[in-house]
């Protein structure tokens, strides 16, 4: 029924993915820059891959990025928090229309809590496709918003083929939740451009030191802190310990980087305490920009509430810093114990752990010299894109697509939501039918021209032999005036 619907077999070849997720660029986060980092190893790896997520601003239609990455923005109207309104059946006509031009193999969904996954994780089966999701938070069972989530999750894990989180902890919290089989939970930790989050170099070090002389700062140490400014990542703790701080300990300084709905209490508390000299509040920060700040800095602060993996302070101690954070969610198992002092979240211990630090700097400062070494061999994009594609090939040997295994695992979740889910299902199969019949797939047009990387890498190496040479010309024959 499966291939009768979609009228053509795939075509033996490259591993074709399509990643999708409410969250992407040019908004700037955590999921964001995980979905990009990974599609461009994946590429390096000869697999191809296609994003869809939904409009951004001016972004609709199909854009290409760098490296290839082609990304289908969607015209959804967007509901809270940067997700689009859950229609559930509203995707099929485009996953249709894209799994067929890109031949797609795997369909990867990111975040549970993006309708936009959801929706690709119940179409995949009667499309025919294999279907991996990533998570990257931590969710609990307390509030009604929290259990609505999980028990929509449940209901649509019957049709996962495999599963990855970020971190132990958040691997455990989304079995819990979600009823996953712990054999098809597999975690694959985040990573980060150990191209941009380096130490500061000797020049950046002079320059910082003139700078620090002129104005009178030899002495101080800043603190610096870059999040989302948000209730979760204890934006109100921050609040609580900057004006302590900066009244017990006179040489100290932050720089606070990040946006939010927090960021007025900020502004507020900085403007009432009357610290607009030893308090910097950047606002938001470009993630090319993020390692400028945090290098003027010799210490980093992370207050988060609740973290499934805080990419944030491996960036930082990347870039020589010492690390102080809350031992929440997998912060814990991010770094090794030298890198880091986790404490308790609250004010007493951040604020007894900045003091500490800040007594034996020089101690710990000699610890953290070898940081960049270290977690560019632990911390690495193409590390992750060879597991995430173990994940992959494992989820293609699962082949079984048909109505009759759906139907018995539907039934294994509860006693309603069943019930409404196979209706949707039914719904789904007609919709798909009519499909069939007044758009068949024939009648698609799919691109002639694909992007292949290898010639594109190839088009690099020539270009950077070109300049090579000119700048080799120019030094043996320099214009007059120059």
């Amino acid at each position: 029924l499966i291939f009768f619907l979609m009228e053509e077999k795939k075509e033996k070849g490259q591993l074709s993915i399509l990643l999708i997720s409410d969250f992407f660029y040019p908004k700037v986060g955590g999921v964001e820059v995980h979905i990009y980092q990974l599609a461009v190893s994946l590429i390096r790896l000869g697999c191809k891959v296609t994003v869809l997520t939904h409009h951004k601003k001016n972004r609709q239609g199909i854009k290409y990025m760098g490296n290839g990455i082609k990304v289908y923005f969607t015209p959804l109207m967007t509901l809270y928090d940067d997700s689009s309104l859950p229609i559930l059946l509203g995707a099929l006509k485009i996953l249709r229309e894209i799994c067929y031009i890109e031949k797609v193999d795997i369909i990867h969904c990111h975040q549970s809590s993006s309708s936009l996954s959801l929706e690709g994780i119940f179409h995949s089966k009667l499309l025919g496709v294999n279907v991996v999701l990533s998570e990257h938070s931590l969710y609990g069972f307390s509030f009604l918003d929290e259990a609505s989530l999980n028990k929509v999750i449940r209901t649509f894990f019957v049709d996962m083929d495999e599963t990855i989180s970020v971190s132990h902890v958040a691997t455990e919290n989304l079995i819990l939740r979600g009823m996953v089989n712990p054999k098809m939970a597999h975690t694959i930790p985040n990573a980060i451009d150990n191209t941009k989050f380096r130490p500061p170099t000797e020049k950046e070090l002079k320059d910082m030191k003139k700078k620090k002389i002129k104005e009178g700062k030899e002495d101080i140490i800043t603190i610096v802190s870059i999040s989302r400014q948000a209730e979760r990542k204890g934006t109100d703790l921050l609040i609580e310990v900057i004006p302590e701080i900066c009244k017990q300990i006179p040489n100290v300084n932050f720089i606070i980087g990040g946006d939010g709905p927090k960021k007025k209490l900020l502004d507020v508390m900085v403007d009432a305490v009357g610290l607009k000299d030893r308090v910097k509040l950047t606002g938001f920060l470009a993630h090319q920009k993020v390692r400028d700040e945090m290098i003027k800095g010799q210490i980093y602060l992370n207050t988060s509430l609740t973290e499934s993996f805080c990419i944030a302070i491996v960036e930082a101690a990347s870039a020589g810093l010492y690390t102080i954070a809350t031992d929440v969610g997998g912060v814990g198992e991010v770094l090794p114990e030298y890198m880091v002092k986790l404490v308790k979240p609250d004010k007493e211990s951040i604020i007894n752990a900045i003091k500490d630090t800040i007594k034996n700097y020089e101690k710990l400062k000699e610890k953290t010299k070898n940081n960049y070494q270290v977690l560019k061999s632990i911390y690495n994009w193409d590390k992750v894109a060879k597991k995430t594609k173990l994940v992959y090939q494992r989820a293609l040997k699962k082949n079984d697509f048909s109505f009759i295994t759906r139907i018995k695992k539907i039934f294994t979740v509860g006693h309603m939501s069943p019930i409404l889910y196979l209706c949707a299902v039914l719904i789904d199969i007609i919709l798909l039918f009519l499909l069939t019949i007044f758009q068949p797939l024939r009648s698609i047009k799919k691109n002639k021209k694909e992007f292949k990387y290898k010639n594109y890498v190839k088009y690099l190496r020539n270009k950077k032999k070109e300049n090579e040479k000119n700048k080799n010309k120019s030094k043996i024959n320099p214009k007059k005036g120059h």
